[in-house]
């Protein structure tokens, strides 16, 4: 019998040589010098040279022998040899199962967690920045076995954004032994989430711009604007506030606003949007406001058309506002020989907002009693690829013409002043690019005794 060998809390393995013509082998083990007794005591090795002895008690001295048995199946009978001289072995506490952990991270701390260990009657656990899973500060612990079916053990202290690497065993006491240590398992603590960026608040608006701010959060990279409705995010670097552009006029917008993190830090959550509003388009102030006629009881004025108006608002100092879609008008019921100051302002719809008042233009009544008749026989006396000559009979004391003009497409009418009874219209500078459906209204300039007449009208298709 060889020395006894691969002993543990419960098993010894034992080997022997072979005996020639031996048909198998008997072992036998006892806790006295007996070597017997015990249970399982005696087991047939039918083949082979070697056997475990299992279901041992941890910690207890044992007796081994082993002999040889006989074979008187053949022609030559061999009796059953006599037992070899006993060996001991001592078993070994019984070694722990290893616990299978897992581990979940916050952002200084992580959790190890792992399954009860029958017969543990407590557990260590070991961490460090390194994969051996130790030299970290506490490290290592031991965590006495509890209720329940897992145990577990909070590691705090740890710094943000590092991998951290953990490994835990089974402790035993009495006829237990510890587990080996289960391998090295790495867990990442969580990145420290910025604030959220507090009082966004409007700073000013335009038609197409929103500028917004906000408190500036410490450590953060720069920040993410959201804007609802107009689908669009937007990063910001270097600063608290920031100008949104290429929105559409009159328009409200939801607007939030993140911090974005960067190294041990994370990104904030968006804050609470606040809406915003964009202003409407300004109309520009009408041009060219004047006088173009005046009688002892009427004053005719014309401006130049404002693209985007649907009208038209005058106030002067004696009649009440009045209200046109055309860009002229005329004042009636006025006193005769007195002086008013007349202001226009384009009117806006939609997105767009009513202009400022154009200055002040002074204007009198005159003290005559006769009108010019209107101008006869308004014609196309020749048209080219790029102008119009518009021709009509002259107006016997007239001081001179105002002509009035618009094709559909031009958003109004616009006017020249003439001495001559002949005007060119110049394309596409004056009629937009096109000839189609040419408006034409003129007017004879009174002077001295006698009045504006009122305006001569035609239409031309295609002149």
């Amino acid at each position: 019998l060889k020395p006894l060998q691969k002993i543990t809390g419960q098993s010894i393995e034992l080997a022997w040589g072979a005996v020639a013509n031996a048909s198998g082998y008997e072992v036998s083990w006892g806790a006295s010098n007996a070597a017997s007794g015990a249970a399982g005591s005696p087991a047939t090795v039918s083949a082979g040279t070697s056997y475990t002895i299992s279901s041992l008690n941890p910690l207890t001295k044992y007796y081994v022998k082993v002999r040889a048995l006989g074979d008187s199946s053949g022609s030559a009978e061999y009796e059953t040899s006599a037992y070899s001289a006993a060996r001991t072995a001592t078993t070994t506490k019984i070694t722990l199962p290893t616990p299978s952990m897992n581990v979940t991270a916050s952002i200084n701390s992580i959790t190890v967690e792992w399954p009860k260990v029958a017969n543990a009657s407590s557990y260590e656990v070991s961490w460090g920045s390194s994969a051996q899973a130790n030299g970290g500060t506490g490290s290592p612990r031991t965590i006495t076995s509890g209720s329940g079916n897992k145990e577990s053990v909070k590691i705090s202290g740890l710094a943000a954004n590092r991998s951290y690497y953990f490994k835990v065993r089974s402790l035993g006491s009495g006829n237990y032994g510890n587990s080996p240590w289960s391998g090295a398992k790495s867990q990442k603590t969580m990145k420290k989430p910025l604030s959220v960026p507090l009082n966004l608040r409007v700073v000013r608006t335009t038609d197409a711009s929103i500028e917004v701010s906000w408190n500036a959060v410490a450590s953060s990279l720069g920040y993410k604007l959201a804007v609802g409705g107009a689908s669009q995010t937007k990063n910001v670097i270097g600063g608290n506030s920031d100008t949104i552009t290429g929105l559409q006029r009159n328009t409200a917008y939801n607007i939030k606003v993140m911090a974005l993190g960067g190294g041990d830090y994370a990104s904030s959550a968006f804050s609470t949007a606040i809406s915003a509003k964009t202003k409407k388009t300004v109309l520009a102030v009408p041009a060219n406001l004047r006088v173009v006629g005046t009688t002892s009881s009427t004053i005719t004025l014309i401006w130049d058309a404002v693209p985007n108006a649907t009208q038209y608002e005058l106030e002067q100092t004696i009649l009440s506002s009045r209200w046109t879609t055309g860009t002229s008008y005329t004042y009636s019921g006025l006193p005769s020989n007195s002086t008013v100051s007349i202001k226009i302002r384009a009117v806006g719809g939609g997105g767009y907002a009513n202009s400022p008042w154009s200055s002040a233009v002074p204007a009198t009544t005159r003290n005559y009693t006769s009108v010019l008749p209107k101008p006869t026989n308004i014609r196309v006396s020749s048209s080219t690829a790029i102008y119009v000559i518009i021709d009509w009979n002259d107006v016997a004391n007239s001081g001179g013409y105002i002509v009035e003009y618009k094709t559909n497409a031009m958003p109004g009418y616009k006017n020249k002043e003439v001495s001559l009874s002949s005007v060119s219209l110049h394309i596409p500078n004056e009629l937009g690019g096109s000839k189609r459906n040419l408006n034409i209204r003129i007017y004879a300039r009174g002077q001295g005794q006698y009045g504006t007449s009122p305006p001569a009208t035609k239409t031309y298709a295609n002149p």
